[in-house]
């Protein structure tokens, strides 16, 4: 499931990604909440000899406290995931192809 991805109405979250606000899908986080799946980041970086790299994130959970409501909770569990991307894409900055402007609605 891709979350780095823009979304808008409903379907998104406000959380911070390369520390300005931008909205994005919220699916990863309330399917977490909803059906407590195990959730492994990956990724596949290029490498200089033409081969990939299998990278596999930290599948650590956060804790939640349970007075939280559920959109707190999915903005917790978002915010966690993007944090995870942000990682990757800081080590291979390079390699991050994106087709639009994210942060459009914040500037």
């Amino acid at each position: 499931m891709l979350i780095d991805q823009k979304s808008g109405g409903s379907s998104s979250i406000k959380i911070n990604f390369f520390g300005h606000p931008a909205d994005t899908i919220n699916s990863i986080g309330l399917l977490k909440l909803r059906y407590d799946p195990s959730v492994v980041p990956l990724f596949m970086a290029r490498q200089s000899n033409g081969r990939y790299k299998l990278i596999i994130g930290s599948t650590q959970e956060i804790a939640l406290p349970e007075e939280l409501n559920e959109t707190e909770k999915i903005k917790r569990l978002t915010q966690h995931y993007n944090d995870i991307i942000e990682a990757v894409i800081k080590e291979y900055p390079e390699q991050w192809f994106w087709m639009h402007d994210r942060w459009r609605l914040f500037k």
